[in-house]
């Protein structure tokens, strides 16, 4: 690990899509190939049938829904718009596709909850890579502890998600932080240990410094205009 050059590993987005679904360990290797129940499926279907918005290019991922942390199965999260609609059921996953992510609108039927504090994604698709499998849920782990040691909890948020670009780079993690101005920011990590994590949440989430020498990707929304520092719709699949 940390032999990959890690900026510029991450293709352009604008938005990101989180998709709450079970946890880790019953996700298959690929979505799309798998007997899946009959939520996931009609949200993949959907999702690969719908033609995008031009102006928006869109990830798709699905995360782990967990019980007490806001992440409740169904849950569908909107970065760096940062906001969540709850427990998307199958008679309307046609109808939030085309309001939220084809015609751009606030979805008709759901009601829009704003996301606070730092939400922190660690690929955690352990059915697709091995290695995904072996670090993931030592970092979240060490996030964990951290997070309650310093009294974060409420502020704080750690989740497993599906693959986001590349096994060589991991373990990969997420960061979307809203700061005291409401200014919001993604920045995507690779090649993190369980040593790095007190310096994350320390500097990065409390001081909104970034740690270069693990950084992969930035993304900073600021209104409807969002801005990449590196540099196709990217999909679960």
């Amino acid at each position: 690990m940390g032999k990959k050059k890690l900026d510029g590993t991450v293709p352009r987005y604008d938005r990101h899509i989180l998709l709450c679904y079970q946890n880790s360990e019953a996700w298959p290797p690929w979505f799309h190939k798998s007997k899946l129940d009959t939520f996931l499926k009609l949200f993949i279907n959907h999702v690969s049938h719908f033609e995008f918005t031009k102006f928006w290019q869109t990830m798709v991922t699905i995360c782990e829904s967990i019980e007490g942390t806001g992440y409740d199965e169904g849950d569908v999260l909107i970065f760096p718009d940062m906001i969540k609609y709850k427990r998307l059921k199958d008679s309307y996953i046609g109808e939030f596709i085309d309001d939220v992510l084809v015609k751009d609108v606030p979805w008709a039927s759901g009601v829009q909850e704003k996301l606070t504090g730092c939400h922190i994604f660690v690929c955690a698709h352990g059915s697709l890579h091995e290695i995904y499998r072996l670090c993931a849920p030592i970092l979240i782990e060490k996030l964990n502890e951290v997070v309650e040691a310093r009294g974060l909890q409420g502020q704080v948020y750690v989740s497993g998600c599906s693959d986001v670009y590349g096994p060589e780079y991991a373990p990969n993690l997420i960061v979307y932080r809203s700061d005291s101005e409401g200014r919001v920011t993604g920045h995507w990590y690779g090649h993190v240990t369980p040593r790095d994590v007190p310096y994350l949440l320390v500097y990065h989430f409390g001081k909104g410094e970034v740690i270069l020498h693990k950084l992969r990707f930035v993304i900073l929304c600021l209104g409807l205009c969002s801005l990449h520092f590196t540099f196709c719709l990217l999909s679960i699949w």
